[in-house]
């Protein structure tokens, strides 16, 4: 499967490192991943796993900036000459873009959501969540169902993980502070 990870820029953080572990779990699973987004720092950590970035100009934080516009034409011949067969979005910019490009190609999407979302009056009354949306945790799951009305349906409950080679000192404590409680 060819798999198109939308992202609004690549810099330090908890999204991207999230794609990255996602990333490279999907490729090692025999999938095409790639990343698109408006570049950043970390994109010499894609090449390391092999995982392709596509510059795509996604660095805005309006629905209504020109950069989307620009960006929906882009993303169009991508996913033809890629042949992306699903498009997962990681912020409100690109679900807005992944539904636009999805309404065109018949290509589906699916949303991630991090984190808890102010439940303004555009998200409510133009909902882009995709056709499944990805709840890190059990709060944010809550948060979607109560706070926006998605059905039970439409969401699934995927914590994030972490790589156990590369956080092995991690692993460690975490395992000696459960032998200590």
């Amino acid at each position: 499967m060819n798999i198109l990870i939308l992202a609004n820029h690549f810099n330090p953080g908890g999204i991207s490192s999230y794609i990255l572990n996602l990333g490279q779990g999907l490729a090692a699973r025999a999938h095409k991943v790639y990343v698109a987004s408006g570049g950043g720092a970390w994109l010499p950590r894609l090449k390391r796993y092999n995982l392709e970035h596509i510059y795509l100009p996604l660095r805005t934080k309006s629905i209504m900036s020109p950069k989307l516009f620009f960006a929906c034409a882009v993303l169009g011949r991508i996913l033809k000459e890629k042949k992306i067969d699903i498009m997962h979005s990681q912020t409100r910019i690109s679900s807005v873009l992944a539904l636009w490009v999805s309404r065109k190609t018949s290509i589906p999407f699916v949303y991630t959501a991090h984190g808890f979302l102010n439940p303004r009056w555009a998200r409510r009354t133009f909902p882009c969540w995709g056709k499944l949306v990805i709840a890190i945790s059990q709060p944010v799951k809550e948060h979607l169902l109560r706070n926006f009305g998605l059905g039970e349906d439409r969401i699934r409950l995927v914590h994030n993980g972490i790589d156990v080679k590369r956080n092995q000192k991690l692993v460690t404590r975490m395992r000696l502070k459960k032998d200590m409680d």
